[in-house]
């Protein structure tokens, strides 16, 4: 049996670093609306990794550093020292058991970090990682009985052989949006690289996030007028009891054996990664552009829409392929996200949920110097990211105009899109623009 090349060698409990912070929480702390959308058990993972240089000859992010960092930011988000609890009649969250504390796992890589590295320039690919980072990030059980018994946070610390350290950050998602999580995991630096200084006192934010939920006071309790007003309003396409004709079947029917078939199994789902050079987003967004100069598109909108009708023609030369009619496929739908925070008014730093249903921007590699400055950040591709269309458009360390697609798609369909001319050759027509107002990412 071959060796796992990662190996946890210890799990320590950080809490608070100031116990009285958890005094001055409700009991219970009530999650908001927006933090109602998710589910309970999905997380946000992150991976950052760090590389010795010659300028920083010390041992890189010791662990004893990293956990004091973590106990003073918990002082600051003392809601993720404690559980998650869901009542049983009304399904609404809350927070208790606070002070219970967050893992921050212990492991070693026997490799060094450049076995890792999938070309020979050194530049890293997640899906070179053991279990596509996976193995980086702290475990994760992903049931709805796991997220009310484990931690809203794990922390992995991870050393390879050759010195270099992977910071793997997992959190449940129903507690912030990335960027609330990219944010906390900012302040973390921040505080790291204060004690890396030989602060004699304990160091503090610049700015202290907020942490209360949006209309949190909603959940905990409704004056039954407020409640008769939510009931009686009726969104379009929304409806709080299910609908009777889809319940109830006719009278003749009632007696009636359904004729099970068996389902086909799917293909699998499988991520992958792939790299736009500035000159390609070029190309992409001139082709995309009205040669009149009558309206404008941009470069993630031009990106978006290629991928979209690429992906979507692959999809199709799949279903040929298989003698199945085009209308099994799903109705196609492009999703973006709408950030609410800026037209709520909330604080500068506030942390949970303000994104719904994705395009924000927040950056990776900013902020995030701990010893030194990330050499390579990505999300992982866990089980929760492999969903058939799924992508994330990743900005590279170096600013140099290029974007990076971790995307996740139906095995077939990917051998489809390789063998694609348009897709990456760009020998496509003015469709792109088609695309972009169709599908309306303008």
């Amino acid at each position: 049996m071959t060796k796992p090349p990662i190996t946890v060698k210890a799990t320590h409990t950080v809490v608070n670093a100031t116990p009285e912070r958890l005094e001055l929480l409700d009991v219970p702390f009530w999650l908001g609306p927006l933090d109602h959308l998710i589910y309970p058990s999905v997380p946000i993972n992150v991976i950052w990794i760090y590389q010795p240089s010659t300028e920083f000859s010390s041992e890189l992010v010791p662990i004893s550093r990293l956990r004091i960092a973590l106990s003073i930011l918990l002082d600051y988000y003392p809601t993720l020292t404690g559980r998650l609890s869901i009542e049983p009649d009304s399904c609404r969250r809350y927070l208790d058991r606070f002070g219970t504390g967050i893992p921050l796992l212990e492991a070693t890589c026997d490799e060094a970090l450049t076995v890792f590295s999938g070309s020979a320039d050194g530049i890293f690919d997640i899906f070179n990682f053991p279990s596509a980072g996976d193995s980086l990030l702290g475990p994760w059980q992903g049931s709805i009985e796991s997220a009310q018994r484990d931690s809203l946070l794990t922390v992995r610390h991870t050393r390879f052989a050759c010195g270099s350290v992977a910071v793997g950050l997992r959190i449940a998602h129903m507690m912030c949006d990335a960027g609330g999580f990219l944010q906390f995991y900012q302040d973390l630096a921040q505080l790291y690289r204060a004690l890396a200084s030989g602060a004699e006192t304990t160091p503090k934010l610049d700015v202290a996030p907020a942490i209360e939920p949006f209309l949190f006071g909603k959940i905990a309790g409704m004056s039954d007028e407020e409640r008769e007003a939510a009931v009686k309003d009726q969104p379009q396409r929304f409806s709080l009891a299910p609908d009777p004709a889809l319940t109830s079947a006719p009278a003749d029917e009632g007696d009636t054996v359904p004729d099970v078939k068996e389902t086909p199994t799917s293909p699998p789902i499988k991520g992958r990664t792939m790299h736009f050079s500035a000159a390609e987003l070029s190309a992409i967004k001139k082709l995309a552009t009205p040669p009149s100069g009558s309206s404008w598109v941009s470069t993630f909108s031009a990106l978006s829409a290629h991928i979209f009708q690429c992906v979507h023609k692959a999809r199709l030369a799949h279903l040929e392929a298989e003698n199945l009619p085009a209308s099994s496929l799903a109705t196609p739908s492009f999703l973006t996200s709408i950030k609410c925070s800026s037209q709520l008014g909330f604080p500068s730093k506030y942390f949970p949920n303000a994104v719904i249903t994705p395009f924000a921007e927040y950056p990776l590699y900013s902020g995030a110097e701990l010893d030194v400055a990330p050499v390579f950040v990505s999300p992982s591709f866990t089980l929760t990211a492999l969903v058939d269309g799924l992508a994330y458009f990743l900005q590279p360390k170096n600013l140099n105009g290029d974007i990076g697609v971790l995307m996740s798609l139906s095995e077939p369909v990917w051998g489809h899109l390789g063998s694609d001319n348009g897709f990456r050759h760009l020998e496509l027509s003015n469709q792109s623009l088609a695309a972009v107002e169709t599908f309306g990412v303008l």
